[in-house]
């Protein structure tokens, strides 16, 4: 099962995904290859951010097999820019979420002081 949390608050968002679908065998597992494509995506578009000067710091970016976050905190004046990134490859997470209901699960949630 994966297990997909995302957690915002003020200009803090981050990513975590956790576990593995067991859709197919290792190799064969297309719902493991979705959520891997948009981990690295969000991963990806952190860097770009970065980038165009839109985070205060380097994101925070740990690509490991089950285990992987992104997390990045906006600028000021910027955090509309990086929860739309954020948001949308969260749709993909819920799209996941909602044709594969056994394999994946999403969590969302807004505490004060995330980051």
């Amino acid at each position: 099962m994966v297990k997909v949390e995302y957690i915002h608050a003020d200009t803090g968002f981050l990513l975590r995904v956790q576990g593995h679908a067991g859709a197919a065998p290792k190799g064969a597992d297309l719902v493991c290859s979705a959520v891997s494509i948009l981990i690295y995506t969000a991963a990806q578009c952190a860097l770009e951010l970065y980038t165009d000067e839109k985070l205060q710091q380097w994101p925070l970016l740990e690509l490991e097999s089950g285990s992987s976050q992104v997390a990045a905190d906006a600028r000021q004046g910027k955090t509309e820019t990086v929860q739309r990134v954020f948001d949308t490859v969260m749709t993909g997470f819920y799209l996941l979420a909602n044709q594969y209901p056994q394999f994946v699960t999403v969590t969302e949630s807004s505490p004060e002081g995330l980051i």
